[in-house]
């Protein structure tokens, strides 16, 4: 409850003939509440020029929407900067974080819900970037294979060398 304060003054008259004016605070009536303003919502960096969306749900629905679209890295991210002008700087390492998580069921309109066939990658041609991986042994599987450790330091592999020439000489 706002109150707001007046100032009232009063004249009295004093001995000899002279009026003095004296000031008075006192508490007066409450000040209407403020209502809220009402009008268009105010910009914001997060919410998308043309769509109206909030930069995650915009991203989601590119993603969902690229199977069919088959658009490159490079436009998901050029898409994205214009539609969000003032956000971060959108890169083809952003997208492919997003498809990364969308492809997971990690975004949070998703709920957890990964999608039936994940959003690959594409080229400017339309077809499907297909990035393998070189996957090395496990130390667990060199180990069992009877492959010996190799040295980390030099004074290490003067030793060895070492032990194997004393083998042999014997």
């Amino acid at each position: 409850m706002a109150i707001r304060m007046v100032k009232a003054q009063s004249s009295t008259s004093a001995p000899g003939g002279g009026a003095t004016t004296k000031t008075k605070t006192v508490k007066a009536d409450a000040a209407p509440a403020k209502t809220k303003k009402t009008g268009p919502p105010v910009a914001s960096k997060y919410i998308g020029r043309t769509t109206g969306m909030r930069v995650q749900a915009y991203q989601d629905k590119l993603m969902a929407q690229n199977v069919r679209a088959k658009l490159t890295d490079e436009a998901l991210a050029k898409a994205m900067r214009d539609e969000f002008p003032g956000a971060a700087k959108f890169t083809t390492q952003h997208v492919k974080g997003i498809r990364s998580l969308f492809n997971h069921g990690k975004r949070a309109s998703q709920e957890g819900v990964a999608p039936a066939k994940p959003v690959p990658e594409y080229a400017e041609d339309g077809t499907v970037i297909v990035r393998t991986r070189v996957v090395g042994k496990k130390k667990s599987d060199a180990s069992k294979a009877g492959a010996a450790k190799a040295p980390k330091t030099a004074k290490a592999r003067k030793s060895k060398d070492e032990d194997e020439e004393e083998e042999t000489e014997e």
